[in-house]
C-alpha cells in the first residue's frame, strides 16, 4: 500500500509519504506494517467499518501510544 499522511509532532508540522503491507481478516481486522514514518518501521492492529471505507489503527510497537483514522 502508499499513502500520504499529515501530522503534528511537538508542534512540528510534518507531511510523509507511507508505503508498507497489511492483511485483512474476515472480521474487519487486520495489521499494517508502514515504512517512512519519522524515519522508521511501525506496526498498527486495525478494524475496518462493514463498507470498508473507513477505519480506526492503534500503533502496537512498545513504547509508542499513537490512534489513527482513515478513510478511502
Amino acid at each position: 500500500m502508499v499513502g500520504r499522511q499529515s501530522s503534528s509532532r511537538g508542534g512540528k508540522i510534518g507531511r510523509e509519504q507511507l508505503q508498507g503491507s497489511y492483511t485483512v481478516d474476515a472480521d474487519c481486522t487486520g495489521k499494517i506494517t508502514l515504512g517512512g514514518i519519522v524515519g522508521s518501521e511501525t506496526h498498527w492492529d486495525f478494524y475496518l467499518t462493514e463498507d470498508r471505507k473507513r477505519g480506526h489503527m492503534i500503533r502496537m510497537d512498545e513504547g509508542n501510544m499513537a490512534v489513527r483514522t482513515f478513510e478511502r
